[in-house]
């Protein structure tokens, strides 16, 4: 279904996906007729995979935003990753033993979303295509990219006080971005999962950041004003 839109409407969503890098247009379009992917369109809040359920493949979302979580128990739901479009998710259980999702995947936005069998990534080309070779070697990078970024999200939760971690996060952002002056992507809400602490106190500890003249910020937008400061909050 939607494999006319593969090809069309949402092309450029797969050239920005990791998975294609360094490919042409005609080798993406030439992967999707031997992986045969599925295209399904959801609405926003809509659970699109539920942890425990069977797992079929990998997913790449086309259009819109999913969001990547964990729930405990009690309920308590733990914000692991957030992908936008050309983004890749469900890629960690794709070599594994297991065959169920690790993790629940929640649509954001309406999105639409491509989900590419695991048999098909795994299993010997059929065509012999050269440029599966390409897709594979992109895939394993991806996966160690996510095992990087899940470590670092272990490193936050370590720092003790809600000041170590923000500050952890927002020099990491720094870093990443090469810039003091940068968007996280994610809402109060989010980042306030995405380090395990509760959305009153991290608002709090943000304004009382901006307030000593550390950082500023609107929604998003982060700009880093004293890199040497936000240093220090590590060490509390």
């Amino acid at each position: 279904m939607y494999q006319r839109d593969l090809k069309t409407e949402y092309l450029p969503a797969l050239r920005s996906c990791a998975l294609f890098a360094g490919m042409q247009d005609d080798e993406i379009t030439g992967l999707l007729g031997c992986f045969s992917p599925r295209v399904s369109r959801h609405r926003r809040g809509e659970i699109l995979f539920l942890s425990g359920d069977s797992y079929k493949g990998v997913g790449v979302v086309l259009r819109g935003k999913v969001q990547v979580v964990k729930e405990s128990a009690a309920g308590a739901r733990t914000l692991l990753l957030q992908k936008g479009e050309g983004s890749v998710f469900g890629e960690m259980a794709a070599f594994s033993s297991s065959k169920s999702w690790p993790s629940t995947v929640i649509a954001q936005t309406d999105c639409a979303v491509m989900l590419i069998d695991r048999c098909k990534i795994t299993g010997r080309c059929s065509n012999n295509c050269v440029f599966h070779r390409r897709f594979l070697e992109n895939f394993i990078c991806i996966i160690s990219e996510r095992g990087l970024h899940l470590n670092k999200k272990l490193e936050y939760m370590s720092v003790k006080s809600v000041e170590g971690k923000i500050g952890a996060f927002l020099l990491d952002a720094c870093s990443r971005n090469r810039s003091n002056n940068f968007d996280i992507g994610m809402n109060r809400n989010e980042l306030a999962d995405f380090l395990c602490v509760s959305r009153p106190t991290l608002s709090r500890e943000l304004a009382r950041l901006k307030k000593n003249g550390v950082i500023d910020y609107h929604l998003s937008a982060f700009h880093v004003l004293d890199p040497e400061k936000l240093k220090l909050k590590l060490m509390k």
